[in-house]
C-alpha cells in the first residue's frame, strides 16, 4: 500500500507521530460499490466512508488502525475480486481538525433559475 500525505488545512505529514485525534484516510480506486466494501470489511471502527467515481475514501480513527486493519481490508478486495494493483490503495494521515468550519468555507450559493439557494452564513447580492 502507498503513502501518502496532503497538504490542505486538515491534513498531516504521515512522517509526523500521530495526535490523538488524528484520521486515516485511506483510498481505494477500485469499480466497487462503497457500501459492499463496507459489508465485507466489517470493521466496527471504520467511521466514515464516501464514493466518489472509480474511488472509495474510508476513514479510521488513527489511534484504532493498524496491520490489522490493512489484513481486513485486503482480505475484503479478495472476497469481492479485485486485485491490489500498485498504487491502488493510497493511505493519508488526517490531522484532527473544525471538520465543520472546513466544510462551511467551501459551500458556496447557488442559483437555480430565479431561486438562490445560500447557507445562512454567506450573504448573496440579488440582481
Amino acid at each position: 500500500m502507498a503513502s501518502t500525505s496532503k497538504t490542505d488545512d486538515c491534513t498531516a505529514d504521515v512522517s509526523d507521530t500521530p495526535g490523538p485525534g488524528d484520521w486515516i484516510q485511506v483510498d481505494v480506486q477500485a469499480s466497487l460499490d462503497a457500501g459492499e466494501l463496507l459489508g465485507m470489511l466489517n470493521d466496527p471502527d471504520v467511521t466514515g466512508a464516501w464514493q466518489e467515481e472509480d474511488c472509495i475514501h474510508l476513514y479510521w480513527p488513527a489511534a484504532r488502525c493498524g496491520p490489522d486493519t490493512w489484513q481486513g481490508l485486503r482480505l475484503a478486495l479478495t472476497r469481492l475480486d479485485h486485485p491490489e494493483p500498485a498504487g491502488a490503495i493510497t493511505i493519508n494521515r488526517l490531522a484532527d481538525c473544525d471538520w465543520n468550519a472546513q466544510w462551511s468555507r467551501l459551500v458556496e450559493p447557488i442559483r437555480v433559475g430565479l431561486v438562490v439557494i445560500r447557507p445562512s452564513w454567506k450573504a448573496v447580492t440579488l440582481n
